[in-house]
């Protein structure tokens, strides 16, 4: 997974004017960042707030057969398979 700091400058907003301020601020406390990762044997979701909170960065391992190596086709229905509940299950609470 990217590290957090590494998404918080991807996702970096230009400065507020002096009008924008507080709603701006506002806004930004709730923003969250959600990235996606997928490998030859992972699938994973990263969910970070504005500041670099972690709240949740679940995973999930394809396992071959044994004596199998990796083989796409297999490999991505793994990853289609997973991803949608990863993200369901583990998504924050937000108030």
């Amino acid at each position: 997974m990217l590290a957090a700091h590494t998404l918080l400058h991807a996702a970096r907003l230009p400065s507020p004017d002096a009008g924008n301020h507080r709603v701006l601020n506002l806004k930004m406390k709730k923003m969250i960042a959600l990235g996606f990762e997928g490998s030859a044997n992972k699938i994973g979701i990263g969910i970070v707030t504005l500041d670099g909170t972690i709240l949740s960065n679940p995973r999930h391992t394809y396992i071959t057969p044994p004596g199998q190596g990796f083989l796409p086709r297999e490999t991505a229905q793994h990853h289609l398979q997973y991803i949608l509940p990863l993200i369901k299950s583990k998504q924050p609470q937000m108030k």
